[in-house]
């Protein structure tokens, strides 16, 4: 049996308009979204600059909001998502640039935390945050910028402790825009990995001159989003002069 998908739209509180994709038990067919296990709610949520936020809603209990890696999308988090939901109410979405969401240019770590106060707006009650990597430090930058939440939970989010290891250089941001402009994927995930990362550069190599490193050339339709974000969010990472 599949999922059809109705649309119902309703305003909160603050004046965000929420378009809810609700899947009902009905034929086999899909409209607008794939299926999604029974009890799933689809949703979208526009952003202060228009661009709208696709998530998933599961579960019942206190709301917990999933903020997904740099290079990632919220199917990242899915499993996680599934284990939450039995005593949580769990909100898992794109952040812009990845998976449904949108990708309204240009970008800045204001507008990312624009769309995280969207998703949270569509929350009922205080919600906790949890971030993954690159999706910490954007869940402490949010928290900073006022972003009302209730706790915050984190999974290895990169900070560079100093001494323990050379820092992420300065002209990082840079040399991933450069290699954007040439189209370069597969240069700039080893540049992600063995400068942002810390990976030993043989390692990567090794990695790129496997049989499975083709797909860093022409990496799957979507990812190459998510590739395109990566000189953008590097601003998420603190400097060297700030550690």
């Amino acid at each position: 049996m599949g999922f059809v998908v109705s649309q119902t739209e309703f305003v909160t509180g603050s004046g965000r308009t929420i378009v809810h994709h609700q899947p009902d038990r009905v034929s086999g067919r899909r409209l607008q979204h794939t299926q999604r296990e029974e009890g799933t709610v689809m949703a979208t949520v526009k952003s202060d600059d228009g661009t709208l936020i696709d998530y998933d809603v599961e579960g019942s209990g206190p709301p917990v909001v999933l903020i997904c890696a740099g290079p990632t999308d919220r199917s990242s988090n899915a499993e996680l998502a599934d284990l939450l939901a039995a005593s949580c109410t769990v909100i898992n979405y794109d952040r812009r640039g990845r998976g449904r969401s949108g990708d309204t240019a240009p970008y800045s770590v204001d507008r990312e935390i624009e769309d995280l106060q969207a998703v949270v707006d569509s929350a009922a009650g205080p919600v906790a945050l949890f971030g993954t990597s690159g999706g910490a430090f954007l869940a402490f930058r949010a928290a900073a910028s006022g972003v009302p939440c209730a706790s915050i939970a984190v999974w290895e989010p990169p900070y560079i402790l100093p001494g323990s290891r050379p820092p992420v250089p300065d002209d990082y941001a840079d040399r991933q825009a450069k290699l954007a402009e040439k189209g370069d994927t597969g240069a700039m995930a080893e540049l992600f990995l063995v400068t942002a990362v810390g990976m030993p550069a043989e390692m990567v190599t090794g990695m790129r001159q496997a049989p499975s490193g083709a797909s860093w050339k022409r990496p799957p339709r979507r990812h190459l989003s998510m590739t395109r974000t990566w000189p953008e969010t590097s601003a998420l990472i603190p400097r060297s002069k700030r550690r």
